[in-house]
């Protein structure tokens, strides 16, 4: 029985020390893997790291350029807005300028339309008068009465003829005038 009852020692301590061998490369292989594992873990940080790094690069570069685009954008808006403002002076200048133009123009069309009137209306009571005082005279004056009224004819038709041309000459200056505000404008 001793022999069998070493046997069964010796068995034990054999499968015991296959235990502990086992246990012991079990041992190393975890060892080793955590190993493995720290030197990936490290190795991904230190990818993660780089690339983050690059990102922040390229985030940076990507904020720089919209900033100074959003400065340069600001910038062409305000000069926009400048220009609108000179502009809109420059119209209302041109507006207040063209008003005076024609405003001119028509209290000096007014004047040669009053002086018209007021020659026309002297005339016609002017021919009036002396209409009836050809009737009281029709002898002696009828003669001389219708001489004097052809000179007056021809004098109403020369004042005529000459508020004609000033008509024709104001219509003209105020076409140029039109015209040279619309070739100004």
């Amino acid at each position: 029985m001793k022999t069998d009852e070493r046997q069964s020692l010796e068995r034990e301590r054999r499968l015991m020390e296959q235990v502990q061998d086992g246990l012991n490369t079990m041992n190393e292989i975890i060892k080793g893997t955590k190993e493995q594992n720290t030197v990936n873990l490290t190795h991904n940080a230190t990818i993660m790291t780089e690339q983050i790094g690059s990102q922040n690069s390229e985030l940076e570069q990507v904020k720089s350029y919209v900033f100074s685009r959003q400065g340069a954008i600001e910038s062409e808006v305000a000069d926009q807005k400048q220009r609108l403002l000179d502009l809109e002076e420059a119209t209302l200048k041109h507006v207040n300028n063209v008003n005076s133009v024609v405003e001119t123009e028509m209290s000096r069309f007014e004047k040669v339309i009053s002086a018209i009137e007021t020659h026309l209306v002297g005339g016609i009571e002017n021919l009036k008068k002396e209409n009836e005082d050809f009737r009281m005279d029709s002898g002696k004056w009828r003669v001389d009465y219708e001489d004097m009224q052809a000179k007056k004819l021809q004098e109403v038709h020369e004042a005529i003829k000459e508020l004609n041309s000033q008509i024709g000459k104001g219509a003209n200056d105020w076409r140029d005038r039109c015209d040279q505000v619309s070739a100004d404008t």
